[in-house]
């Protein structure tokens, strides 16, 4: 069995997200999960999954993942929305319609 390391930021808050429900079902399938919280002593583990919640993955949680042999997002470091989105209205375009406001500064 596999021990599942769950890396989150430091100032996380727990949250009912969806990797909880797998979570609990790897662990009834045999698998150790742990939930890690920040980048200090970091657990071995067989598999890591990033799961913090910022917008762009700082330069210290980057470097965590390297203690994993294979890891789940880890390649996801920036979500901003300018990097994934075509629909963004520029000052000059002329748009009457309603908008969604997204910085790239919250997740």
């Amino acid at each position: 069995m596999a021990r599942i390391v769950i890396l989150e930021h430091e100032f996380q808050i727990a949250n009912p997200f969806m990797l909880a429900a797998f979570a609990i079902r790897w662990a009834a399938a045999g698998h150790e999960v742990l939930w890690h919280r920040g980048i200090m002593n970091p657990p071995p583990g067989d598999l890591a999954i990033l799961h913090v919640n910022m917008t762009v993955v700082t330069a210290p949680y980057r470097a965590l993942l390297k203690h994993y042999p294979k890891v789940i997002n880890g390649s996801v470091v920036d979500i901003s929305k300018r990097l994934f989105s075509e629909n963004i209205l520029a000052r000059d375009v002329p748009w009457q319609g309603p908008v969604i406001v997204k910085t790239n500064t919250n997740f």
